[in-house]
């Protein structure tokens, strides 16, 4: 995301998460992005955080599941992800875009300028990613073991 960053020069990046013992402070500072690589440490204030940003990405090399991803859809994020997240299968092209290698920092550049230089795509893929998570909440999962439960008894 770092290497990426550096090819788009109007965007600001919110990181959240422990830094300690990370390299990922020297990194930013060595690709000079120490004016647009916002490290803002363990945070409790995350849905605060996620209404305040334009976009979510998450290119992570390997998530199970990624239930950050169904928040920040839930939030009206549109999401930026790799097929390496297992909640990548939910994304739909309406609410964000799938990269199918994690390491592609040319794609990830390519997903970046196309959300940062398109207002009116982000709110459109915003408003679909809400759509998608209402259809996965708590409650109609649950509902939907149930009903494959009840189904399996029969």
């Amino acid at each position: 995301m770092l290497h990426a960053l550096v090819q788009v020069p109007d965007l600001h990046l919110a990181i959240v998460g422990t830094t300690e013992g990370s390299p990922y402070l020297q990194l930013a500072e060595k690709l000079g992005l120490s004016e647009r690589a916002h490290f803002l440490g363990y945070r409790r204030d995350i849905a605060e955080i996620m209404q305040a940003v334009d976009l979510f990405v998450f290119p992570s090399r390997y998530e199970p599941y990624g239930l950050v991803l169904l928040e920040a859809m839930a939030s009206g994020l549109p999401v930026i992800t790799a097929t390496t997240t297992g909640a990548a299968e939910i994304i739909t092209p309406a609410s964000g875009l799938v990269m199918p290698d994690s390491e592609d920092t040319q794609a990830l550049v390519q997903a970046l300028n196309t959300l940062a230089s398109n207002p009116e795509q982000r709110v459109r893929m915003g408003k679909a990613s809400r759509t998608v998570a209402e259809q996965h909440s708590w409650t109609s999962m649950a509902q939907s073991y149930v009903d494959l439960c009840e189904e399996m008894v029969k």
